[in-house]
C-alpha cells in the first residue's frame, strides 16, 4: 500500500458523482477529475473535465499552509490515506 495526501482544489459537491475519475499522471502522482453537475450525460462530460484533487506521495506533500499558497488558487490539504 502507498500512502498519499490529498490536496483539494474544488469541493466534490461541485461535480457529478458519477463523473469522478482517478488518473495517474506520473508514477506515484494521481489526480481526480470530474464533470460539473448538470453536464455529465450518458457517461460523457459535455463541457470537459476539471481538476478536483491531487493525490501525492507523502514525501511530496506540503508541510504547512505556506506550501499551499499560490497566486492562482488556494488548494486545501484534506488528509492522508493509504491506497493499494
Amino acid at each position: 500500500m502507498k500512502k498519499y495526501c490529498r490536496i483539494r482544489h474544488k469541493d466534490p459537491g461541485y461535480f457529478d458523482r458519477k463523473s469522478l475519475r482517478t488518473k495517474e499522471i506520473k508514477k506515484g502522482h494521481k489526480i481526480i477529475i470530474g464533470c460539473k453537475k448538470g453536464y455529465f450525460k450518458k457517461g460523457k462530460c459535455l463541457i470537459g473535465t476539471e481538476l478536483q484533487a491531487e493525490l501525492k506521495p507523502l514525501s511530496a506533500c506540503p508541510r504547512g499552509k505556506n506550501d499551499l499558497k499560490s497566486k492562482d488558487y488556494r488548494p486545501m490539504l484534506t488528509g492522508f490515506f493509504e491506497s493499494k
